[in-house]
């Protein structure tokens, strides 16, 4: 399981790594900084390195795939900005494990 905590980390790896490549200041691992969108520090290239670079960050600290591209257009209608701690807490709500379903009373089968 990856907690918040990990998730944090994972997320700054993924800016460091855009850091790296900026000619300018690098991005801010500030809770509040805004990433992407109204008031965010990347341009549409900038963007493109960052969702590369958490995609890859969180494929190697958890194995798992997600496409994280896929899931910002999904709530750009109605998240016009994603903030460092916002972007978080969307990795976390993605990694966490599915709940397991209830049993039902009387579904248990014994031989």
């Amino acid at each position: 399981m990856t907690d918040k905590t990990e998730v944090n980390r994972i997320v700054c790896r993924a800016i460091d790594a855009v850091n790296e490549l900026s000619l300018d200041g690098g991005l801010s691992k500030d809770g509040e900084s805004v990433l992407v969108g109204e008031g965010g520090q990347l341009n549409s290239m900038g963007f493109v390195n960052f969702v590369v670079a958490l995609e890859e960050e969180i494929e190697a600290a958890t194995g798992r795939t997600l496409s994280i591209a896929e899931r910002l257009g999904a709530d750009a209608p109605a998240q016009r900005s994603w903030t460092v701690d916002q972007l978080i807490e969307l990795v976390a709500g993605l990694l966490a494990p599915a709940p397991s379903a209830p049993r039902r009373a009387g579904t248990d089968s014994q031989a």
